[in-house]
């Protein structure tokens, strides 16, 4: 179980980052979990591309507009997307 209050906090440019945990698994030589917070109207970080690894992205309030292949969408609290990177 990992306590939000008992993450570190990183303090990066355009918002806050907080691991939760990194290692592998017999199916995934890497899986990496974090949380960002960007900071009120502004991106997490600029548009980039994951070509060899999967993202899950979860909203958990306000929103966040994600590009998948060209296709924009708006996701709202509560709800995620999947990305497949291979």
């Amino acid at each position: 179980m990992y306590e939000w209050g008992s993450l570190p906090v990183i303090k990066e440019e355009i918002c806050l980052r907080r691991p939760v945990m990194e290692g592998s698994t017999t199916a995934l030589s890497l899986f990496e979990v974090h949380s960002t917070t960007p900071e009120p109207v502004k991106a997490a970080h600029p548009p980039h591309v994951h070509d060899d690894i999967d993202e899950l992205m979860i909203v958990k309030e306000e929103q966040l507009k994600i590009t998948i292949k060209g296709e924009s969408k708006i996701l709202g609290g509560r709800q995620c997307s999947f990305y497949n990177g291979r």
